[in-house]
């Protein structure tokens, strides 16, 4: 009996001693994810800023920086993916460019069979909803954010703010251009 007391004890303090090394991890953890977060804001706001000034210079944003997204998509969900890729676009989009401009920023579409078809069905709900304009780009059907809408989509991803000096530093160089424009 007391063998098995004794192995008891053990596990229990094997357990205890696990607990706080995965309470440490956790915290560990957190504080690595606020890291990334604080670093994926800055990204943002500074692509935010190139896409300014490439509309400015008449520079289609995808031959500077091809992965504009408001947040990496590896964990967002379908829509929430699909209005982070639309939303900093100029112009309209395909379902195939949606899907391959998700791709690009690691959506994980492991769990869906067609994740084209998913691009499709969700972008006409948008669109039958107004959050997206319907168009046209060669013969295919195309939708792009509809201004109307910003607003909401800001509540469900707000913009990013960041001052660190690289947001800085662009929003510096928008101003200067901004200013020698006039």
């Amino acid at each position: 009996m007391e063998k098995y007391r004794a192995l008891l004890d053990a596990a229990r303090a094997d357990r205890a001693a696990l607990v706080e090394q995965r309470n440490e991890l956790l915290e560990r953890q957190e504080h690595i994810n606020d890291e990334i977060a604080e670093t994926e804001k800055q990204i943002v706001d500074l692509e935010a800023t190139m896409t300014s000034l490439c509309r400015m210079c008449g520079v289609d944003p995808a031959s500077i920086h091809p992965v504009i997204t408001a947040f990496p998509l590896r964990r967002a969900g379908l829509t929430e993916a699909i209005r982070a890729v639309m939303k900093p676009a100029i112009g309209f989009m395909t379902a195939v460019d949606v899907r391959d401009r998700m791709l690009e920023n690691k959506f994980d579409n492991g769990k869906y069979d067609n994740l084209l078809a998913s691009v499709h069905v969700t972008l006409k709900r948008l669109a039958a909803s107004e959050e997206l304009l319907k168009g046209d780009v060669d013969g295919k059907a195309a939708y792009k954010i509809n201004p109307k809408y910003i607003p909401r989509i800001e509540r469900i991803m707000p913009p990013m703010a960041s001052p660190g000096p690289a947001y800085d530093l662009s929003a510096a160089i928008t101003q200067r251009i901004m200013k020698d424009k006039r």
